[in-house]
């Protein structure tokens, strides 16, 4: 469950439910100037006793439990979008000197191997992390790996029972980097040489030559994690108002500008605008270059059809078939294909019902304009917004949730 960090509990929270404030850290910057890291999430972890997940059903027995804890805390509760999925399974190496000298200095490096219908599935992924109770420490250490560019960073709070006796919390904060295993192209993976290369941190420790990691007890750990449960979110999320606002912002300027500035109806554009349109940034201008391309693919095709041939109603299927087959082979931007097929069929209609090539084409390039304009009003407003009234990032709700097995 994400919840901001200035939220959160005291380090030693034995028998205290009250919400204590987090220090913020410290402002900084790592060697290159980068600045440091800061904590993106809390995530609860609760201990339990694997032997109890036996089957399918048992994760789904388990939701049920999760559910009525939330709706007491008054938090709501979605497991929407997961019906129906099966527990994945990986299996993770911890990986360590003979000597822990790893995990004796707070650092913790494994492997995880993705698996699907029992086979391995993907590239298996490296995570190597510092994990204290001291969170300026842990937001200090710059775990970013050398000579590789293609990682992710997570900085997260950990809120977990104590060790020792039932009732109480404790506080961690690990700083993890995480990145393909096929990004190390060192000659021998396992010795301390290389990993001291990788990882510039661990050059505070004192290693022989020679020394290499070995899986802990030469034992891989299985594990099975449904994601039930993962869609949660605190009651009074706000997304849904976020989304009309955009919407009622870039229609209003659609509609004066085709409506009332050239006096055409402004629908085209405006349903245009609306799959457009989107909170993250990031996913607007997937949904802003696969509409434009796609349009401009249609746009063509349409008109080479229209243009060339009789007025046959049977161009309308192979315009759109032929379109298809272009955007899945040729274009090959998955995002908004369909709106190839769309611009085509909008040039070719209006062609046959005008039964005028000519003007069927001027008529079919003005919607497509209307079009065009309708995905730029929507990217326009979605980067607005974001300076303005920015969302979290895409995924990380899930990607918070995945955590406890990260």
């Amino acid at each position: 469950m994400k919840k901001d960090k200035k939220k959160g509990k005291s380090k030693n929270l034995k028998g205290d439910t009250q919400s204590k404030p987090i220090a913020d850290i410290k402002e900084g910057t790592y060697s290159d100037g980068h600045p440091l890291d800061d904590v993106q999430y809390l995530e609860c972890k609760i201990i339990l006793k694997g032997e109890r997940f036996t089957s399918v059903e048992s994760f789904y027995e388990f939701a049920k439990i999760v559910k009525r804890a939330a709706e007491n805390a008054d938090v709501g509760f979605s497991a929407k979008g997961f019906k129906g999925l099966q527990p994945q399974i990986r299996e993770v190496l911890f990986l360590d000197t003979e000597d822990y000298k790893l995990y004796n200095n707070a650092f913790i490096l494994r492997r995880r191997i993705p698996y699907q219908h029992g086979f391995l599935a993907g590239d298996p992924e490296i995570v190597f992390k510092f994990r204290h109770p001291d969170m300026q420490k842990t937001a200090d250490l710059d775990v970013r790996p050398k000579l590789i560019s293609d990682y992710r960073i997570k900085f997260k709070a950990e809120m977990l029972p104590l060790k020792d006796e039932i009732g109480g919390l404790r506080m961690l904060y690990s700083h993890n980097a995480q990145f393909p295993l096929s990004r190390v192209h060192e000659a021998d993976r396992a010795s301390m040489a290389t990993l001291v290369r990788v990882f510039p941190p661990l050059q505070a420790l004192q290693t022989s030559e020679g020394e290499k990691v070995d899986v802990v007890h030469h034992t891989a750990v299985a594990e099975r994690f449904g994601e039930i449960m993962l869609k949660r979110f605190l009651k009074g999320d706000l997304l849904g108002v976020h989304l009309a606002v955009n919407i009622f912002i870039a229609t209003t300027v659609l509609w004066l500008l085709l409506r009332l500035g050239a006096d055409t109806n402004p629908i085209w554009a405006i349903s245009a605008m609306i799959p457009a349109l989107d909170p993250q940034m990031k996913q607007a201008v997937t949904n802003f270059r696969g509409r434009i391309f796609n349009a401009l693919l249609g746009c063509v095709t349409g008109l080479l059809f229209l243009l060339v041939g009789g007025t046959s109603e049977w161009k309308l299927p192979l315009a759109l078939s032929a379109t298809v087959l272009l955007s899945s082979y040729v274009i090959r931007i998955p995002a908004m294909w369909r709106q190839a097929p769309i611009t085509a069929a909008i040039i070719i209609a209006a062609g046959l019902t005008h039964h005028s090539k000519l003007s069927g084409a001027e008529i079919g390039l003005r919607r497509v304009g209307e079009v065009m304009l309708g995905c730029t009003m929507g990217l326009l407003v979605s980067w607005l917004m974001s300076k303005i009234w920015p969302v979290p990032e895409a995924g990380k709700e899930a990607e918070t949730s995945k955590a406890s097995s990260s």
